[in-house]
């Protein structure tokens, strides 16, 4: 890994080394059914740190419909080679809308988010990436470039294979 690579990780990784949430909007979130099964997540390398339902900012309300929203907390279950102490974590999201036409609107507008907000200090906007399952969005979020770059697109195969998807 180069240098500069290296040293930006290490500085994302600082940022993210605790479990990164999607903030919610309900003062006390009540617990929820895994969108990835536990198991699974083991034979992928990865472990639970728990699921929330959470509520639709008015703003996704505004732009993308009523939708309900389950969110998984996620952590790599070894350290990164050669970084010790370092885990790459992220979010999977689960967007339920009431049609398929609005979930392919959300899925078409992934990286949508209120103006104001800076995808410098927001990089979980940028660092996204899903697939549509009829009217389900299902995505995964990250604070960190090289897990968006190195881990996210064989964790997304995954899920697509999980949900029996092929081809978007």
């Amino acid at each position: 890994m180069n240098r500069q690579l290296a040293v930006g990780f290490v500085f994302f990784a600082a940022l993210a080394s605790a479990a990164y949430w999607v903030p919610s909007t309900e003062s006390n979130a009540r617990s929820a059914d895994s969108i990835v099964n536990e198991s699974i997540l083991e034979d992928w390398g990865y472990r639970s740190l728990g699921s929330n339902r959470v509520s639709q900012t008015e703003y996704q309300k505004e732009v993308f419909g009523e939708a309900e929203i389950l969110t998984q907390s996620i952590r790599a279950s070894e350290a990164i080679e050669g970084m010790p102490g370092y885990f790459c974590s992220f979010v999977i999201v689960e967007e339920t809308y009431p049609s398929v036409d609005a979930a392919s609107k959300r899925r078409e507008n992934l990286h949508a988010h209120e103006t104001g907000l800076s995808s410098k200090m927001n990089a979980e906007f940028v660092l996204r990436d899903g697939f549509q399952v009829q009217n389900r969005v299902l995505f995964a979020s990250t604070e960190v470039t090289l897990f968006h770059e190195v881990g996210m697109p064989s964790l997304l195969e995954k899920m697509r294979e999980m949900e029996g998807v092929i081809s978007e």
